[in-house]
C-alpha cells in the first residue's frame, strides 16, 4: 500500500512537471510571436518614414542642420554671419571688415560657406581718471580699504593688482580692445578646419603663415579623429602648441566662445565645462608691436570653414553661424 502511494505521488509529480514544461514552451512560443509582430510593425513604420524623407527630398525641402540656438537673432552692437543657407551678414562693427568674400555652399553642404574677416584693435590708452561712481561694483569694493589714504582715485586704481591687467576695463562702453566671438556649430557634418583665427593675414593652420609676420599666433578649430581647438604661439615662442583642447568641438557641443585681446585669450563651450583664460606674451600681438617680418601688429583675421590664407585646401564644414561684438571684459 505504501509502495502504491509512493508510485502514485511520483506519477503526480511527473505530470505536474510535464505540464509546467509544456506551459513554458507555450509561453515562450507566444512571446516569440509577439516579438515578431512588434518587429514587423517597427519595420513598416521605418519604411514609411524613409518614404516620407525621400518624398520631401525630391521636393527639395531643406533639413535644418544648425541647432536651435544657431538662429539667435542679431542684437544691437553685434555683427552676425550666417554660413548656412542664407549667407547673410547682419549688422556691422567698427573695425570689422570682410577680407575675403563669402562663398556659396561647398557642394551644396549645409554650414559650409566660407568667409574671412579682418578685425582692427585699438591700442590701450593710458588710464584716464574716472569718476568713482563710474567704477564697477567689484572695483569699488577693491579700492574701499584705500579711500582713507591720501591718494587720487587714479592712483588708487593703478595700485590694483590683476592676474591679467588687460582683462580689466573701467570704461562704460567697449572701446574696440576686446572682441567676443561666438561660433554656432552644425548638428550634422563637422569636418576639416571649421575656423582659424590669427594675427597674420597669411595664417594657414598648424602654426604656419608663410613668413609674413613674426607675430602670427593662431587658433585652429580642427575636426580629424577628434574635434579639437589648437592654440599656437607666434614665431618668437617657436610657434609652440600652447593648448590643445581635445574634444572641445565634438558632439553635443553646439556653441564655442572666444574673448580676444592683446596677449589675452579666453575660450569656453556650452557642454563639457571648458573655460580657460590666459594672459601670455606668446598670444596675439594687438598693441602695435613692431614686427621683424611685417607691419605693426594690431589686427586679427577670422577664417570661417577655412584657414585665413586660401589656396591650400584647408577648408572645413560645420560652422553655421558667427556673432561678433566688442566687450569690456570676459565677463560679458
Amino acid at each position: 500500500m505504501a509502495k502504491q502511494a509512493y508510485l502514485l505521488c511520483l506519477a503526480v509529480v511527473l505530470v505536474i512537471t510535464n505540464l509546467a514544461e509544456c506551459g513554458r514552451r507555450v509561453t515562450t512560443k507566444k512571446l516569440l510571436a509577439e516579438l515578431q509582430r512588434i518587429n514587423e510593425t517597427l519595420c513598416e513604420k521605418l519604411n514609411d518614414a524613409n518614404e516620407n524623407i525621400r518624398a520631401l527630398r525630391e521636393k527639395k525641402i531643406d533639413f535644418p542642420t544648425c541647432p536651435v540656438p544657431c538662429q539667435p537673432g542679431c542684437q544691437t552692437g553685434e555683427m552676425c554671419i550666417n554660413l548656412d543657407q542664407t549667407g547673410a551678414i547682419v549688422g556691422s562693427l567698427a573695425g570689422v571688415d570682410v577680407f575675403s568674400e563669402m562663398t556659396p555652399l561647398m557642394d551644396g553642404k549645409p554650414c559650409s560657406r566660407q568667409i574671412v574677416l579682418k578685425v582692427h584693435f585699438r591700442k590701450d590708452l593710458p588710464l584716464q581718471e574716472p569718476e568713482e561712481k563710474d567704477l564697477p561694483l567689484r572695483e569699488k569694493e577693491k579700492i574701499a580699504p584705500m579711500l582713507k589714504e591720501d591718494l587720487t582715485l587714479k592712483e588708487k586704481v593703478s595700485t590694483l593688482q590683476e592676474d591679467c591687467p588687460d582683462e580689466k576695463s573701467l570704461t562704460k562702453l567697449p572701446l574696440q580692445r576686446m572682441l567676443k566671438v561666438q561660433m554656432y556649430l552644425s548638428n550634422g557634418e563637422r569636418s576639416g578646419t571649421m575656423f582659424n583665427i590669427g594675427d597674420s593675414r597669411t595664417n594657414n593652420g598648424f602654426a604656419g603663415d608663410s613668413g609674413t609676420q613674426t607675430f602670427d599666433a593662431e587658433i585652429q578649430g580642427l575636426s580629424q579623429t577628434t574635434k579639437n581647438i589648437h592654440v599656437y604661439g607666434h614665431d618668437n615662442c617657436n610657434s609652440a602648441l600652447l593648448y590643445n583642447h581635445i574634444g572641445a568641438l565634438d558632439y553635443p557641443v553646439s556653441v564655442v566662445n572666444f574673448w580676444i585681446k592683446n596677449q589675452y585669450l579666453k575660450v569656453s563651450n556650452d557642454y563639457d565645462g571648458l573655460i580657460q583664460s590666459t594672459c601670455d606674451s606668446c598670444l596675439f600681438a594687438l598693441q602695435g608691436q613692431t614686427d621683424a617680418e611685417g607691419p605693426e601688429n594690431e589686427d586679427i583675421y577670422i577664417g570661417a570653414n577655412r584657414v585665413v590664407l586660401g589656396g591650400n585646401n584647408r577648408t572645413g564644414v560645420g560652422l553655421c553661424y558667427m556673432k561678433l561684438r566688442w566687450v569690456n571684459g570676459p565677463f560679458q
